[in-house]
């Protein structure tokens, strides 16, 4: 009969064969019986050879185990993507001293990590401030100086629809500065700051729209801002045409997210970056209407079209945005599980950037987010009371 397995292993545990480990040519006057060497036991010799080589087996296989691991180690490093946000800022000379290299604090601290891409989210003037075409130009330097050739600017209300406030020295009709922001960064010289984003492309009619891709993260920039996305405080401009042209960029907007969602069906995750912060509470929670173009909520219509899209996507999504000083990372829905935000630093409360990593291949926590110089996480709530 045919043993099993184990009793080839066990069969003759309790019986043991002798030898004599003689040399095949005996010394010149030995005889057999005077055998030096003794008699050892096949059944030892067996086990300290299995001994042996059971070790060296081992050896081989913790060898192996931690190249593997190293391998993994390695393959996950190479699937992350790291990137870097900042704005809601600078709002004074010492926040504008930290963003200017090469002394600067902050931009030293960005270009120690080297991030594939930096994204300035909007306001880099407080709104007080006037918007007089040096200081927009002076702005302009700054944020494409943080990391040349690879920093992407999208714009906030500081920057165009407040410049027409009571409380500015020198008031600018809103629409007016709105085209002068497009003319210097998004035309000519202005278009060098993401010239070495590879695949970047811009929406046609609103050119501070744009798309990159980063590996397996697909990255991107909604023209969304505070003050009511623009629909409130309509100051100097014709109101009308004011709210027409809301009114497009919120077509052209819900237009580019939806390309945005299709382009990251082939990668593994989905980054998004505006100024405004959607997610503050607001009184009025009417959607806007042709019929009602400002006493609404001027963000409800992305908002839920962003959560809408994420939900049917599945894969991480990561909101970015500034406008408030909720300076905070954190799960957005309880009904849609794969979309989370970040608060980002800046509105004179941290004064910061932030560094993002997206791991693919991490599925309980796919986006995790440092600041630069205090490398602490950012809350895990959004608390506006602080």
């Amino acid at each position: 009969m045919k043993k099993n397995n184990n009793e080839t292993l066990t069969g003759s545990h309790n019986s043991c064969d002798y030898v004599k480990a003689i040399p095949e040519e005996l010394p010149f006057g030995h005889n057999e019986s005077s055998n030096v060497f003794g008699s050892i036991p096949v059944c030892s010799l067996n086990r300290r050879l299995k001994a042996i080589a059971a070790t060296i087996l081992t050896i081989f296989i913790v060898a192996g185990c931690a190249s593997m691991h190293e391998r993994d180690v390695a393959s996950t490093r190479q699937d992350q993507v790291v990137f870097a946000v900042v704005g809601d800022m600078p709002y004074n000379a010492n926040e504008e001293a930290s963003l200017t290299w090469p002394n600067g604090e902050i931009v030293k601290a960005i270009r120690a990590v080297n991030p594939s891409v930096l994204v300035h989210y909007g306001d880099f003037k407080a709104g007080g401030g006037s918007c007089t075409d040096d200081l927009f130009e002076k702005s302009k330097r700054l944020i494409a100086g943080m990391i040349p050739n690879r920093t992407v600017y999208t714009p906030g209300d500081n920057d165009w629809t407040d410049c027409d406030r009571d409380s500015t020295e020198i008031r600018f009709d809103e629409m007016e500065r709105l085209q002068f922001i497009r003319n210097i960064f998004f035309n000519n010289t202005g278009l060098e700051m993401t010239r070495d984003i590879p695949g970047l492309i811009r929406q046609e009619g609103q050119p501070e729209n744009a798309m990159w891709r980063i590996k397996d993260l697909v990255m991107g920039t909604l023209h969304l801002v505070g003050t009511n996305n623009g629909r409130d405080e309509i100051l100097l401009s014709d109101e009308n045409q004011a709210l027409d042209a809301v009114d497009i960029r919120d077509t052209l907007n819900e237009i580019w997210l939806q390309e945005m969602f299709e382009s990251a069906e082939s990668a593994k995750g989905l980054v998004m970056v505006f100024q405004a912060d959607i997610y503050e509470e607001n009184d009025v929670t009417q959607e806007c209407s042709k019929e009602n173009r400002t006493e609404c909520d001027g963000h409800k219509r992305i908002r839920d079209a962003i959560e809408k899209m994420a939900f049917i996507y599945e894969k991480p999504v990561l909101v970015v945005h500034g406008d408030t000083n909720a300076y905070c990372f954190q799960h957005q829905s309880k009904e849609v599980a794969n979309l989370w935000r970040l608060n980002g630093p800046g509105d004179f409360k941290v004064i910061d950037a932030a560094q993002v990593v997206f791991d693919p291949n991490d599925t309980s926590m796919p986006f995790k987010v440092y600041g630069l110089l205090d490398p602490k996480a950012p809350p895990a709530v959004c608390d506006y009371s602080r």
